[in-house]
């Protein structure tokens, strides 16, 4: 499953103090991140409109993801600011669910058993099945064992995660 991850960092450096100081949030979704983005881009343009102006340099990418503000340029009283906006889209690997019939499997073998063999013995067809496979995006999990088909007498469940 891909999902996308967003991050807004802001970064100031002040040559006064010899001061360095960065944030990272990050938010799961595009909005919530646009709009911390967009706040601080306000405050730093407050402060390019404050202060004397005239000693800022104000700049913005192209692509409007990154915005920066630069007083006293070279001095002993520099200070920098930036905040930028991006995203990574990753892959997540969601923990599976399997159910081993215990009239076929002992708990002991289940947990033995590699998550490869585990796919492999669900995906043989319905009638001769003693695997069966969840994941956990969907809710057909959750269904099933909430209606009761699911029982602790009849099957094993084992999860396996991404590091498995």
């Amino acid at each position: 499953m891909k999902t996308s991850v967003y991050s807004v960092t802001f970064s100031t450096f002040d040559a006064s103090t010899d001061t360095l100081h960065q944030r990272t949030d990050l938010y799961k979704t595009e909005e919530g991140c646009k709009y911390y983005y967009d706040e601080l881009c306000k405050d730093l343009r407050k402060e390019a409109d404050t202060d004397e102006p005239e000693k800022h340099l104000v700049a913005e990418s192209h692509d409007r993801r990154t915005h920066m503000i630069v007083r006293d340029c070279g001095k002993p009283t520099e200070f920098q600011a930036k905040v930028s906006y991006d995203w990574l889209t990753i892959d997540v690997q969601a923990p599976q669910i399997f159910l081993f019939d215990l009239t076929v499997f002992t708990r002991q073998e289940a947990d033995k058993m590699t998550w490869e063999k585990a796919r492999e013995l669900a995906q043989v067809e319905k009638g001769m099945r003693h695997v069966w496979q969840y994941d956990t995006a969907c809710g057909t999990f959750a269904g099933d064992f909430n209606r009761g088909c699911i029982t602790p007498d009849k099957y094993y469940i084992r999860i396996y995660t991404a590091e498995e």
